[in-house]
């Protein structure tokens, strides 16, 4: 049973970088209004963005990656001026709470002595993870702390690192510095916790191989390869590209793997919808951001709105 974790990863990025990486590269770039200005006429149109509009009211859906480069930004005219005349961003979670995340992970992400990673997982698996602590600097201490979804996720990141994809470019931490940087409201279409208990949820077993699959990815360079390729196809607002990707990915039958996509991206979608709706129903313009796998496909954000009667346009 493949799991293809790095496409896994991409979706929950937001969660667990910024406190794996502190950089605030992209919130300086944010604050920085009089030289981001003077580029946004000529800024390339990135990711996916969609106008919903209702009865009551209207939002904007843009679709992020949770990694960047310095060159991703500042955003297209569009996108910025429908952020900055929305009167609220919403986000799947708000992570600029640095100590409120570090407790969220405390709680859910890591054991507690004297349980362990190394009581739970194989030792030919943990032989193949202590190279890859060693590669990305990661003491063997701290990485026994983890449960094995959370250092999944940590290797896969770090390897995105690597490959020049750093957390402090992510699309959500620019946003939220931007709303802040102007006291916009913020709201929470989810929480860190319910993104980690989604995750601590799954059997020892699952999440066995949710970190077999990370491991094999990175040592075979298919982890970089797929970020890379996600990675461009956002950056080139490739709609198709992304679609495909996560096409291929849907067409994969293990009873497990349509157990993790049905849990977190199926589910989810619906239930973030909700949130949008309310939102479009209480009046005025918001400005909607999570990742771009939730708006494209046949069970999307997208999708579920458009059911639902609301007028949708690609811009």
């Amino acid at each position: 049973m493949k799991i293809k974790s790095v496409v896994l990863v991409v979706l929950f990025w937001a969660s667990i970088s910024p406190f794996l990486d502190p950089s605030t590269s992209a919130g300086e770039r944010a604050s920085d209004s009089q030289a981001v200005a003077q580029q946004i006429t000529s800024a390339p149109k990135r990711g996916v963005l969609f106008e919903v509009v209702g009865s009551k009211g209207k939002a904007y859906l843009f679709g992020t990656i949770h990694v960047g480069k310095p060159e991703y930004y500042p955003l297209d005219k569009i996108t910025t001026d429908a952020m900055a005349s929305s009167k609220v961003l919403a986000v799947e979670a708000d992570v600029s709470d640095q100590e409120h995340a570090a407790h969220v992970v405390l709680q859910w992400a890591l054991y507690r002595p004297p349980e362990s990673l190394a009581q739970v997982v194989e030792p030919e698996l943990l032989s193949r993870v202590i190279p890859l602590l060693d590669r990305f600097q990661i003491p063997q201490q701290q990485a026994w702390l983890m449960k094995p979804w959370m250092l999944a996720m940590t290797l896969t990141l770090l390897d995105g690192q690597q490959s020049g994809y750093d957390s402090g470019y992510g699309v959500d931490v620019f946003l939220l510095k931007m709303a802040k940087g102007v006291n916009k409201p913020v709201v929470e279409l989810e929480s860190l916790e319910s993104q980690f208990a989604l995750f601590d949820g799954f059997s020892r077993e699952e999440q066995h191989i949710f970190l077999e699959e990370a491991v094999t990815a990175i040592e075979n360079g298919e982890s970089k390869a797929q970020i890379s390729a996600l990675a461009d196809a956002w950056a080139a607002a490739d709609h198709r590209k992304l679609l495909t990707v996560l096409e291929m990915e849907l067409e994969q039958q293990s009873p497990l793997f349509r157990k993790l996509y049905e849990q977190l991206l199926t589910q989810r979608n619906q239930a973030m919808a909700d949130k949008i709706e309310e939102l479009l129903e209480s009046g005025g313009q918001s400005f909607v951001a999570v990742g771009a796998f939730h708006l494209l496909g046949k069970e999307s954000i997208v999708s579920v709105l458009s059911k639902r009667g609301y007028q949708i346009k690609v811009l």
